[in-house]
């Protein structure tokens, strides 16, 4: 899936990043209307234009319940799951995210608002 130009443009600048050489402000709309699926998929082409291995599953009906979305992997691995900004984890999301940083695993729970965070850490 590639995400539209607009959206691509509007995550960057939610990065602090330049657009035509100027500091850009983010405008706070794009945090409360993307969608998961749109914010995801960024979050994957972010990382595997960094280096990063990226494993999701696509279908994950029969797969165990609650498993982060993401799998990352280059010097670490790293597991992220990612929700829009009033998205709530399920039980068996948090289970998965509490047994799996019991295990000294590094688990992310990321929104479009954690944009440059983001950026930071997949840099």
């Amino acid at each position: 899936m590639k995400i539209s130009p607009e959206l691509e443009k509007k995550l960057l600048e939610m990065a602090g990043c330049t657009v035509n050489g100027k500091p850009v402000v983010p405008p706070e709309p794009i945090v409360n209307t993307v969608s998961e699926a749109d914010f995801m998929q960024t979050v994957i082409d972010y990382a595997r234009k960094r280096g990063w291995k990226v494993f999701h599953c696509f279908d994950s009906r029969k797969s165990e319940a609650g498993f982060p979305d993401l799998v990352l992997v280059r010097d670490c691995v790293l597991y992220a799951e990612c929700k829009t900004e009033t998205g709530k984890t399920t039980a068996d999301q948090d289970a998965w995210i509490e047994v799996l940083t019991a295990a000294g695993q590094t688990v992310f729970l990321w929104r479009p608002s954690d944009w440059p965070e983001i950026v930071r850490i997949l840099q």
